[in-house]
Protein backbone atom coordinates (compact mmCIF):
# COMPACT_ATOMS: atom_id res chain seq x y z
CA UNK A 1 0.00 0.00 0.00
CA UNK A 2 2.76 2.40 0.91
CA UNK A 3 4.57 1.79 -2.79
CA UNK A 4 1.10 2.58 -4.67
CA UNK A 5 1.03 6.10 -3.12
CA UNK A 6 4.81 6.95 -4.29
CA UNK A 7 4.03 4.59 -7.38
CA UNK A 8 4.88 7.81 -10.15
CA UNK A 9 8.76 6.79 -9.35
CA UNK A 10 8.65 4.46 -12.50
CA UNK A 11 8.39 7.50 -14.50
CA UNK A 12 11.79 8.54 -13.69
CA UNK A 13 12.96 5.47 -15.26
CA UNK A 14 13.86 6.02 -18.89
CA UNK A 15 10.85 4.46 -21.19
CA UNK A 16 8.44 4.29 -18.83
CA UNK A 17 6.95 7.50 -18.95
CA UNK A 18 7.17 7.17 -23.08
CA UNK A 19 5.54 3.16 -22.49
CA UNK A 20 2.76 4.77 -19.58
CA UNK A 21 1.42 7.58 -22.22
CA UNK A 22 1.04 5.27 -25.00
CA UNK A 23 -0.70 2.44 -23.14
CA UNK A 24 -2.40 4.63 -20.78
CA UNK A 25 -6.12 2.86 -21.84
CA UNK A 26 -4.30 -0.60 -21.21
CA UNK A 27 -3.42 0.81 -17.46
CA UNK A 28 -6.34 2.09 -16.62
CA UNK A 29 -8.16 -1.22 -18.05
CA UNK A 30 -5.77 -3.09 -15.60
CA UNK A 31 -6.68 -0.77 -12.96
CA UNK A 32 -10.31 -2.05 -12.62
CA UNK A 33 -8.52 -5.20 -10.74
CA UNK A 34 -9.59 -2.60 -7.94
CA UNK A 35 -13.41 -2.84 -8.34
CA UNK A 36 -13.32 -6.68 -9.77
CA UNK A 37 -11.72 -6.80 -6.31
CA UNK A 38 -15.30 -7.13 -4.33
CA UNK A 39 -15.28 -11.19 -6.32
CA UNK A 40 -12.28 -12.35 -4.04
CA UNK A 41 -12.92 -13.66 -1.02
CA UNK A 42 -9.96 -12.85 1.16
CA UNK A 43 -10.11 -9.31 2.31
CA UNK A 44 -6.15 -9.21 2.71
CA UNK A 45 -6.08 -10.01 -1.11
CA UNK A 46 -8.91 -7.57 -1.71
CA UNK A 47 -6.56 -5.01 -0.27
CA UNK A 48 -3.33 -5.92 -2.21
CA UNK A 49 -5.45 -5.80 -5.52
CA UNK A 50 -7.04 -1.96 -4.40
CA UNK A 51 -3.14 -1.19 -3.55
CA UNK A 52 -2.26 -2.55 -7.43
CA UNK A 53 -4.96 -0.29 -8.42
CA UNK A 54 -4.16 2.60 -6.88
CA UNK A 55 -0.79 2.15 -7.89
CA UNK A 56 -1.62 2.26 -11.73
CA UNK A 57 -4.10 4.77 -11.52
CA UNK A 58 -1.52 6.75 -10.05
CA UNK A 59 0.95 6.44 -12.80
CA UNK A 60 -1.86 6.81 -15.64
CA UNK A 61 -2.64 10.35 -13.94
CA UNK A 62 1.03 11.67 -13.72
CA UNK A 63 2.13 10.33 -17.13
CA UNK A 64 -1.25 12.60 -18.39
CA UNK A 65 0.14 15.25 -16.65
CA UNK A 66 3.52 15.50 -18.63
CA UNK A 67 1.96 16.23 -21.96
CA UNK A 68 0.92 19.40 -23.31
CA UNK A 69 -0.64 22.17 -21.52
CA UNK A 70 -3.69 21.73 -22.70
CA UNK A 71 -4.27 18.08 -22.02
CA UNK A 72 -2.56 19.02 -18.36
CA UNK A 73 -5.26 21.49 -17.28
CA UNK A 74 -8.23 18.94 -18.85
CA UNK A 75 -6.85 16.04 -16.45
CA UNK A 76 -6.56 18.32 -13.66
CA UNK A 77 -10.22 19.62 -14.20
CA UNK A 78 -11.02 15.88 -14.63
CA UNK A 79 -9.68 15.31 -11.34
CA UNK A 80 -11.43 17.57 -9.40
CA UNK A 81 -15.11 16.60 -11.27
CA UNK A 82 -14.40 13.01 -10.40
CA UNK A 83 -14.34 13.45 -6.39
CA UNK A 84 -17.65 15.89 -7.26
CA UNK A 85 -19.04 13.15 -8.36
CA UNK A 86 -17.62 10.89 -6.10
CA UNK A 87 -19.21 13.25 -3.27
CA UNK A 88 -22.51 13.38 -5.17
CA UNK A 89 -22.73 9.23 -4.99
CA UNK A 90 -21.49 9.04 -1.12
CA UNK A 91 -23.98 11.27 -0.47
CA UNK A 92 -26.88 9.31 -2.69
CA UNK A 93 -25.23 6.27 -0.54
CA UNK A 94 -25.38 7.44 2.59
CA UNK A 95 -21.36 8.00 2.73
CA UNK A 96 -20.94 4.93 1.36
CA UNK A 97 -18.76 4.12 -2.15
CA UNK A 98 -20.70 1.79 -3.79
CA UNK A 99 -17.43 0.56 -5.79
CA UNK A 100 -15.32 -0.27 -2.10
CA UNK A 101 -14.67 -3.83 -2.68
CA UNK A 102 -16.17 -4.70 0.83
CA UNK A 103 -19.88 -4.17 -0.94
CA UNK A 104 -21.24 -6.82 -3.22
CA UNK A 105 -24.78 -6.91 -4.64
CA UNK A 106 -26.45 -7.49 -1.65
CA UNK A 107 -25.40 -5.29 0.45
CA UNK A 108 -25.32 -2.28 -1.67
CA UNK A 109 -22.47 -2.53 -4.11
CA UNK A 110 -22.89 -1.18 -7.41
CA UNK A 111 -20.05 -2.42 -9.14
CA UNK A 112 -21.61 -4.01 -12.42
CA UNK A 113 -22.57 -0.56 -12.93
CA UNK A 114 -19.52 1.15 -12.30
CA UNK A 115 -17.38 -1.28 -14.81
CA UNK A 116 -19.23 -0.54 -17.16
CA UNK A 117 -19.37 3.01 -17.46
CA UNK A 118 -15.61 2.90 -16.58
CA UNK A 119 -14.93 0.58 -19.73
CA UNK A 120 -16.79 3.01 -21.65
CA UNK A 121 -14.92 5.78 -20.76
CA UNK A 122 -11.94 3.89 -21.01
CA UNK A 123 -12.90 2.80 -24.62
CA UNK A 124 -13.77 6.67 -25.58
CA UNK A 125 -10.18 7.19 -24.50
CA UNK A 126 -8.11 4.38 -26.53
CA UNK A 127 -10.81 5.00 -29.38
CA UNK A 128 -12.09 8.20 -29.80
CA UNK A 129 -8.43 10.38 -28.93
CA UNK A 130 -5.50 11.38 -30.91
CA UNK A 131 -2.02 10.19 -29.39
CA UNK A 132 -1.22 12.01 -26.54
CA UNK A 133 2.06 14.20 -28.11
CA UNK A 134 4.57 15.13 -25.18
CA UNK A 135 5.27 18.55 -24.56
CA UNK A 136 9.04 19.53 -23.64
CA UNK A 137 8.33 23.41 -21.57
CA UNK A 138 11.25 25.57 -22.98
CA UNK A 139 14.57 26.02 -20.59
CA UNK A 140 13.02 28.96 -19.00
CA UNK A 141 9.80 27.44 -17.72
CA UNK A 142 12.04 24.81 -16.01
CA UNK A 143 13.89 27.41 -13.89
CA UNK A 144 11.86 28.08 -10.03
CA UNK A 145 11.44 26.59 -7.06
CA UNK A 146 11.04 22.67 -7.08
CA UNK A 147 10.71 22.67 -3.09
CA UNK A 148 7.96 25.17 -3.22
CA UNK A 149 6.03 23.18 -6.13
CA UNK A 150 6.08 19.95 -4.80
CA UNK A 151 4.69 21.26 -1.22
CA UNK A 152 2.23 23.06 -2.98
CA UNK A 153 1.16 20.80 -5.02
CA UNK A 154 1.41 17.78 -1.86
CA UNK A 155 -0.45 20.71 0.38
CA UNK A 156 -3.30 20.33 -2.61
CA UNK A 157 -3.37 17.05 -2.45
CA UNK A 158 -3.98 16.72 1.24
CA UNK A 159 -6.22 19.05 2.12
CA UNK A 160 -8.65 18.11 -1.27
CA UNK A 161 -8.41 14.45 0.08
CA UNK A 162 -8.86 15.51 3.86
CA UNK A 163 -11.74 17.82 2.91
CA UNK A 164 -13.55 17.67 -0.15
CA UNK A 165 -13.59 13.36 -0.73
CA UNK A 166 -16.06 12.91 1.94
CA UNK A 167 -19.01 15.03 2.68
CA UNK A 168 -19.37 13.52 6.45
CA UNK A 169 -15.44 15.03 7.59
CA UNK A 170 -16.36 18.62 8.63
CA UNK A 171 -19.57 17.43 10.37
CA UNK A 172 -17.75 15.02 12.17
CA UNK A 173 -14.78 17.30 12.82
CA UNK A 174 -16.40 19.98 14.31
CA UNK A 175 -19.15 17.25 16.26
CA UNK A 176 -18.56 18.81 20.20
CA UNK A 177 -20.75 15.48 21.24
CA UNK A 178 -23.90 14.52 22.72
CA UNK A 179 -26.68 16.11 22.11
CA UNK A 180 -25.07 16.93 19.18
CA UNK A 181 -26.69 20.27 17.19
CA UNK A 182 -24.65 20.54 14.56
CA UNK A 183 -24.41 20.25 10.91
CA UNK A 184 -25.22 16.19 9.95
CA UNK A 185 -23.73 14.60 7.09
CA UNK A 186 -27.10 14.29 5.59
CA UNK A 187 -28.44 16.81 4.23
CA UNK A 188 -25.86 19.13 5.68
CA UNK A 189 -23.41 17.22 3.53
CA UNK A 190 -24.90 19.09 0.47
CA UNK A 191 -23.04 22.41 1.06
CA UNK A 192 -19.63 20.25 0.71
CA UNK A 193 -20.79 19.52 -2.66
CA UNK A 194 -22.28 23.40 -3.24
CA UNK A 195 -18.41 24.40 -1.87
CA UNK A 196 -16.97 22.28 -4.43
CA UNK A 197 -18.50 23.80 -7.49
CA UNK A 198 -18.06 27.07 -6.10
CA UNK A 199 -14.56 26.41 -5.94
CA UNK A 200 -14.38 24.77 -9.99
CA UNK A 201 -16.50 28.23 -10.75
CA UNK A 202 -14.00 30.62 -8.88
CA UNK A 203 -10.72 28.69 -10.41
CA UNK A 204 -11.24 30.43 -13.92
CA UNK A 205 -11.67 33.92 -12.72
CA UNK A 206 -8.18 35.09 -13.02
CA UNK A 207 -8.06 38.18 -11.04
CA UNK A 208 -7.35 36.17 -8.13
CA UNK A 209 -4.42 34.49 -8.83
CA UNK A 210 -2.92 37.80 -10.91
CA UNK A 211 -4.04 40.51 -8.99
CA UNK A 212 -2.00 41.10 -6.06
CA UNK A 213 -4.47 42.82 -3.71
CA UNK A 214 -7.21 40.15 -4.55
CA UNK A 215 -5.15 37.57 -4.19
CA UNK A 216 -4.35 38.39 -0.76
CA UNK A 217 -7.84 39.07 0.13
CA UNK A 218 -8.60 35.47 -1.24
CA UNK A 219 -5.71 33.98 0.70
CA UNK A 220 -7.30 35.89 4.02
CA UNK A 221 -10.95 34.22 2.91
CA UNK A 222 -8.84 30.91 2.84
CA UNK A 223 -7.09 31.37 6.30
CA UNK A 224 -10.13 32.18 8.36
CA UNK A 225 -12.29 29.37 7.20
CA UNK A 226 -8.46 27.43 8.33
CA UNK A 227 -8.48 28.94 11.17
CA UNK A 228 -12.33 28.88 12.16
CA UNK A 229 -12.53 25.09 11.37
CA UNK A 230 -9.39 24.45 13.73
CA UNK A 231 -10.19 26.73 16.70
CA UNK A 232 -14.48 27.34 16.79
CA UNK A 233 -16.73 24.59 17.17
CA UNK A 234 -20.69 24.06 16.00
CA UNK A 235 -21.69 26.31 12.71
CA UNK A 236 -19.32 28.93 12.59
CA UNK A 237 -16.49 26.37 12.39
CA UNK A 238 -18.44 24.16 8.97
CA UNK A 239 -19.31 27.13 7.61
CA UNK A 240 -15.40 28.08 7.94
CA UNK A 241 -14.67 24.74 6.52
CA UNK A 242 -16.68 25.48 3.53
CA UNK A 243 -14.46 28.81 2.50
CA UNK A 244 -11.44 26.63 3.14
CA UNK A 245 -12.98 24.14 0.56
CA UNK A 246 -13.96 26.34 -1.76
CA UNK A 247 -10.50 28.36 -1.60
CA UNK A 248 -8.70 24.83 -1.75
CA UNK A 249 -10.48 23.46 -4.89
CA UNK A 250 -10.21 27.28 -6.53
CA UNK A 251 -6.45 27.10 -6.48
CA UNK A 252 -6.43 23.79 -8.31
CA UNK A 253 -5.30 25.36 -11.96
CA UNK A 254 -2.80 27.83 -10.83
CA UNK A 255 -0.63 25.52 -8.68
CA UNK A 256 -1.04 22.47 -10.84
CA UNK A 257 0.71 25.42 -13.69
CA UNK A 258 3.12 26.10 -11.20
CA UNK A 259 4.04 22.35 -10.39
CA UNK A 260 4.05 21.51 -14.52
CA UNK A 261 6.92 24.36 -14.89
CA UNK A 262 8.84 22.42 -12.86
CA UNK A 263 10.74 19.01 -13.14
CA UNK A 264 7.33 17.35 -12.82
CA UNK A 265 8.11 13.47 -12.38
CA UNK A 266 10.24 14.66 -9.31
CA UNK A 267 7.58 16.80 -8.03
CA UNK A 268 4.56 14.13 -8.63
CA UNK A 269 6.74 11.64 -6.73
CA UNK A 270 7.34 13.62 -3.80
CA UNK A 271 4.27 15.19 -3.91
CA UNK A 272 1.94 12.30 -3.69
CA UNK A 273 4.43 10.19 -1.19
CA UNK A 274 3.08 13.50 0.87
Amino acid sequence: MIFSTVSPVLLSIPGVLWLAQRTQGFVQLLSLVGILAYLVPSPSLRLVLGGVAAALNLVSVMSTWYQSPLRRDRAALALVLGILFSVIVRVYTVTVNPLWPILNETNGGLQVPGLAVAVVCILDLVFLRSSPPTYKPSDKAKKGSIVSATLAFGALLFATQLLASDTSTLSRWIWTGYPDHGPEPFPHGLAVIGAIILGLLLSSVQVLFTSTPVVIGWWLVGSAGSAALYFLEGWPAFIGGLALITYIISLWPFVKTNTHTQKKKKNFVISTDH
